[in-house]
């Protein structure tokens, strides 16, 4: 699990859709993600986000090797601060 926190609400435009923030599982020895999952950012403040590893076969056969976590902002919102 890890924090999220959103300064603004995000405005509901139904011609440009809040996109996904993407969190990429990584490991030591290969470039591509182990796993990729996706938040929506569609709320304001400070909130946890997290997901049981065991539910998704891919993470459960390679959690011992989990070397890092990449984050991807949503490509529509132009600005942000990562803590």
């Amino acid at each position: 699990a890890f924090w999220l926190y959103n300064a603004q609400p995000i405005k509901i435009d139904p011609d440009n859709r809040p996109q996904p923030m993407y969190v990429e599982f990584l490991t030591a020895d290969h470039q591509e993600p182990v796993a990729r999952l996706w938040y929506h950012v569609n709320f304001f403040g400070w909130r946890p986000l997290g997901f049981r590893y065991d539910l998704l076969p891919q993470m459960k056969a390679n959690l011992s090797r989990i070397h890092g976590i990449r984050f991807y902002a949503p490509p529509n919102i132009d600005q942000g601060i990562f803590y």
